[in-house]
């Protein structure tokens, strides 16, 4: 006697269904076309108007980043300059202000000039952010 597996031990395909129509239905549930209209929630999300925000973005962060800054101390007796992207150009210490017993107050001078010049970047940046403000984060 052989083994062979009887009909009954065959597993059990369901039988193709033939209706045209769920093809049809099918294709309905796949229609594409209104999907730009699920943005609308959005505010109507427009990437050619936030790629134009990124690059006027980018440009005013670079006009920023040149601009010179001038932090001064003591009444104009210590100034610093300094580009908007913090690239520290010159330091200038007036004569009068140089007491070789006294170098703790040319230090805090200098100090009082470094965070003067840093404050004025930092306005100055956020001034040429103006409405990018909001995009970032900020």
């Amino acid at each position: 006697m052989t083994d062979h597996p009887s009909p009954a031990d065959e597993p059990h395909l369901p039988a193709p269904v033939e209706n045209d129509d769920a093809d049809d239905e099918l294709d309905d549930s796949l229609d594409l076309s209104g999907l730009g209209a699920g943005f609308a929630g959005l505010g109507g999300l427009d990437l050619g108007s936030l790629l134009g925000q990124a690059q006027e973005l980018m440009e005013a962060q670079a006009a920023a980043a040149e601009q010179l800054h001038t932090g001064r101390a003591g009444g104009g007796a210590v100034t610093v300059t300094v580009t908007g992207g913090f690239d520290f150009r010159s330091v200038s210490i007036d004569p009068s202000v140089v007491d070789p017993a006294d170098a703790s107050m040319l230090e805090d001078l200098v100090l009082a000039a470094l965070r003067d010049a840093t404050s004025s970047v930092e306005r100055s940046s956020k001034q040429a952010l103006g409405g990018f403000g909001g995009l970032l984060g900020g």
